[in-house]
């Protein structure tokens, strides 16, 4: 089901969804994290007015990207890929976003993790770097937090997939 970004209207505003939540409960327990590729796809008319989060069922959270991504439309089916190893580095504020499955960014952005999102989303500061998800549980209730910061656009996320590798 797509969800909707903002929720209602053009903004500002939480997703449809938010969070959206990866529910993991069946996951053995002492089962580790190890390496986290989160892979989005995503539409939006303005993608510099996103703000997105990742937060583990231990509450540690992380800035995916924060008033980044530029001017330039994210057509339907793009993919925004995270992982700690990408090689397209944070997203830029100016943009561009480098979209599809083979291009991955790290998660951060231009503004670290200071920018706040609307609540109820965990508040910052928030980690730039998935390393803080090393060696916690993978089994619970992860959440990706999806903001719109200002009027006037959407878009839609289509579709998210978490991805680990655990000890």
């Amino acid at each position: 089901e797509d969800i909707a970004i903002p929720g209602a209207g053009t903004g500002p505003g939480n997703a449809a969804f938010y969070p959206l939540d990866f529910n993991l409960e069946p996951v053995p327990e002492g089962v580790t994290v190890s390496r986290v590729d989160l892979r989005l796809t995503i539409n939006h008319t303005l993608p510099d007015n996103l703000r997105m989060l990742l937060q583990s069922p231990a509450g540690t959270s992380v800035v995916l990207m924060a008033n980044a991504g530029g001017g330039a439309d994210l057509d339907p089916g793009s993919i925004i890929r995270f992982t700690d190893n990408g090689t397209d580095g944070p997203i830029p504020d100016g943009g561009p976003i480098q979209t599809g499955i083979s291009n991955a960014h790290q998660p951060g952005g231009a503004y670290g993790g200071n920018i706040a999102l609307g609540a109820p989303a965990p508040q910052p500061p928030y980690a730039t770097s998935f390393d803080v998800f090393e060696g916690q549980p993978a089994r619970g209730s992860w959440r990706l937090w999806v903001y719109d910061d200002a009027a006037g656009n959407s878009g839609v996320l289509e579709s998210a997939t978490l991805i680990f590798q655990t000890d």
